[in-house]
C-alpha cells in the first residue's frame, strides 16, 4: 500500500503542503483515505495540517478539515492554529 504521510521537507506531509497552500480540493482527496489523519503528524515545527492552513489564511481548508476533529494543540511555540491566524492578519 502507498503510504500517503510519506515525508517531505521539513518532515511534513502531502497533507501538510496541501493544506498550506490551500489545496481544497486535494485536501479533500486525502483525507477520506486510509492511513491519512489530519490531526496528524505533525512537523519539526510541531505543526500539524490545520496550523499550516490557519497559518496562510486557508479558512475554507480549516473549515473542511475541522471535521475530523482536529485538536487545538499548540505547535512548539505555544501557537494555536488560531492565534497563527490572527498574527498573520488573517480572520
Amino acid at each position: 500500500m502507498q503510504s500517503y504521510f510519506l515525508l517531505l521537507s521539513k518532515d511534513s506531509t502531502p497533507l501538510h503542503h496541501a493544506c498550506a497552500n490551500g489545496h481544497l480540493r486535494v485536501v479533500e482527496h486525502l483525507c477520506p483515505l486510509r492511513g491519512v489523519d489530519p490531526t496528524g503528524p505533525v512537523d519539526r515545527d510541531g505543526r500539524t495540517a490545520s496550523h499550516l492552513a490557519a497559518l496562510n489564511g486557508h479558512a475554507d481548508v480549516v473549515r473542511y478539515i475541522s471535521g475530523y476533529s482536529v485538536t487545538n494543540d499548540a505547535d512548539n511555540a505555544g501557537h494555536l492554529p488560531i492565534t497563527l491566524a490572527i498574527e498573520n492578519g488573517h480572520e
